[in-house]
């Protein structure tokens, strides 16, 4: 594992290699909570931008008495960049007595009636005042409970939940101040968080709340005796889990009428192979070693249940020595004949595009670089075999018979201050995106380029360059018309189409500030992923193909930290790469698989040894590989493998 300081992540990031810069905040932010103090300072060598104000949200909010909002506050940058900041704010309420907040800038409103102004304070600058309005939502009208009927077994339980109706028509959930009231507690009796416990065979108690002096309508409680227990089952029925990870089992027991249930209470857990894994009075086992299997069981009122195979998988590293010297792999490729290709960027000296061999990666043309080449974007193939690497201000080429590098286009690109993504057509012609200087304004703007007639040329009006601030990865769709993405002058996610030579904003992307990839699935189907602002989560959108993008899942990914890739399986299956959280062990590269109606983080663990995942590829064998920091990934046997 390597360590990185905040000053060299930063100077690296926004001087050298952009194709990574979008998870750089992210990542900075990574580094900043586990080993630093005082929050973000742009003083990297070679980069001055100062703090110039501090904005918080929301700006102005109603919230009634006893209620709370939650305040975020961010750095604006004299480069117009901005980052959130995660700790060293000061946050002040300009009237105690109608709202107080804390140092994490939570405020709880005290009155029914009034304003106060909150401001956040960072190292001197103070930001413009949010506007609180306290307010009383009105007399109680009502007061209810669910589930308003329920049939439960003895000895089992009966969660309820309260809510309160406002005479405006509001309602909020109330969980504190309710007094609960089982009518027979021989049938049923309920603590004051609204947990009633069956205690008979047969009966019916009456479950009622009150609050405020309102007491709700009664819900049925009716106590039954389902029968003798018939059989008791575990889930997951098989898993593989890597060496220092968990998997959470669950117990259901069936009765003799049929019906089943959820067990938490009364289970006696067990693992066949405690070397291999233990597993705790509330299920959750962990893995101990790095291969063998173990046989989970649960026993539950004398009955046993069918045992769940729990495989214990290594991590096994080839070769990823290779990648000591490199910050991080930052494209993947495979050529026309199935050779895995990977463009990496190092800490010092010259870039590289390095082929894997079965055993070994040794880089193209030899010596480990590329001539003048400081940072290898990203890579692709021609018809012909011939291969291509971006980075900087220049593509270079690979030719399939070739003895050296060549720089295509007659020398660096025009204006041109990195190369982020590169495709080529059905003609296979060679387009590249990334960032150019507006010569006029001298601003920093996003721009793609085609090569023709070994020239390079500016694709489309300037529509697209005077509204971006970078292009981060460029495709074509099944008609071979070309998508642009990136983020805008306004930090805003945006994707551009080229219609002729006009390029079209098909629409910003909400909760996010810049797109990071965009993939089309078989289907045509366009996809997009980027990094919300404050606190930063990994987000990926769905073009509707006429005005609107949807966020997939309808949210962020969870325990995710930043998304960097997309990528498709031969089935059509969505995948997505970044950062996750894991809550015991800070933050690690990750991937993960939209199930459908949810998010699962691929092989059941983060990836080890690695901050970040960004690059995705499938071979033709269905393995997925995956690009991070120092080393390469894939899944064979559902294992991720270092190579």
């Amino acid at each position: 594992m390597y360590y990185i300081t905040l000053p060299f992540l930063l100077n690296f990031f926004f001087r050298e290699n952009l194709v990574i810069k979008k998870i750089a905040y992210a990542l900075a932010i990574v580094i900043f909570i586990t080993g630093c103090s005082g929050g973000f300072v742009k003083n990297a060598p070679g980069y001055s931008a100062t703090i110039t104000s501090i904005s918080i949200a929301p700006v102005k909010s109603k919230i009634a008495e006893g209620f709370t909002q939650q305040y975020t506050a961010m750095a604006i940058y004299s480069d117009g960049t901005s980052l959130p900041i995660a700790s060293g704010v000061t946050w002040a309420s300009s009237d105690s007595n109608v709202a107080n907040i804390n140092n994490n800038g939570l405020a709880t409103v005290t009155v029914m009636r009034g304003t106060t102004y909150i401001t956040a304070s960072y190292n001197g600058i103070t930001s413009t005042a949010a506007t609180l309005l306290a307010t009383d939502k009105g007399l109680i009208s009502s007061v209810s409970i669910s589930p308003a009927q329920s049939k439960i077994a003895e000895g089992f339980t009966q969660q309820y939940t309260a809510t309160v109706t406002y005479s405006d028509g509001t309602s909020s959930p109330i969980t504190s101040d309710v007094r609960w009231s089982s009518s027979a507690t021989n049938v049923a009796t309920i603590n004051g968080n609204g947990l009633a416990t069956v205690t008979a065979m047969s009966g019916t108690t009456y479950i009622t709340a009150t609050y405020g002096g309102i007491t709700s309508p009664a819900a049925t409680l009716l106590a039954t005796d389902k029968g003798l227990i018939s059989s008791v089952s575990i889930s997951p029925t098989q898993s593989q889990i890597a060496e220092g990870f968990a998997q959470q089992y669950k117990a259901t027991v069936a009765y003799l009428d049929g019906t089943t249930s959820p067990i938490t209470d009364g289970v006696k857990w067990a693992s066949s192979n405690p070397n291999i894994a233990i597993i705790d009075s509330n299920g959750l086992a962990t893995v101990r070693a790095s291969k063998g299997t173990s046989n989970i069981t649960a026993k539950y009122s004398g009955i046993t249940s069918p045992a769940s195979i729990l495989e214990a998988v290594s991590w096994i590293s080839l070769d990823s020595e290779t990648f000591a010297s490199f910050y991080g792999v930052n494209s993947l490729a495979f050529d026309n004949n199935a050779n895995l290709y990977a463009a990496a960027t190092p800490f010092s000296g010259l870039a590289a595009v390095l082929k894997w061999n079965g055993s070994a990666w040794n880089a193209v043309g030899g010596n480990n670089s590329i001539p003048s080449f400081t940072s290898a974007n990203s890579i692709v193939f021609d018809s012909k075999n011939n291969l291509y690497v971006g980075g900087g201000a220049a593509v270079w080429k690979w030719e399939s018979n070739a003895t050296t590098w060549t720089e295509v286009g007659n020398g660096d690109i025009s204006s041109a201050i990195n190369i982020f993504s590169l495709a080529i057509d059905k003609n296979d012609m060679l387009y590249a995106a990334g960032t150019s200087r507006d010569p006029i304004t001298s601003r920093t703007v996003g721009t793609v380029w085609s090569l023709q007639a070994n020239t390079w040329v500016q694709v489309g009006e300037s529509t697209l360059s005077s509204a971006s601030s970078e292009i981060t990865s460029i495709t074509f769709s099944s008609d071979g018309t070309l998508y642009a993405g990136g983020g805008t002058l306004q930090d805003v996610a945006a994707v551009w189409k080229l219609n002729g030579n006009i390029w079209n904003n098909i629409g910003h992307l909400p909760e996010a500030y810049s797109v990071n990839a965009i993939a089309f699935d078989s289907g045509n189907n366009l996809y997009a992923i980027g990094t919300t602002p404050g606190p930063p989560t990994a987000i990926v959108w769905i073009w509707d193909g006429n005005t609107k993008w949807n966020i997939v899942g309808g949210t962020s990914i969870p325990f995710s930290f930043g998304g960097n890739s997309i990528a498709f399986d031969s089935n059509n299956n969505l995948y997505a790469s970044g950062v996750g959280i894991a809550s015991s062990e800070g933050n690690f590269a990750a991937v993960w698989r939209w199930g459908g109606t949810n998010w699962i983080v691929v092989c059941n663990s983060y990836i080890p040894y690695s901050h970040y995942a960004a690059p995705m590829i499938f071979d033709n064998k269905g393995s997925l590989y995956v690009g991070g920091s120092s080393s390469i990934y894939d899944t064979s046997a559902n294992v991720w493998v270092a190579y």
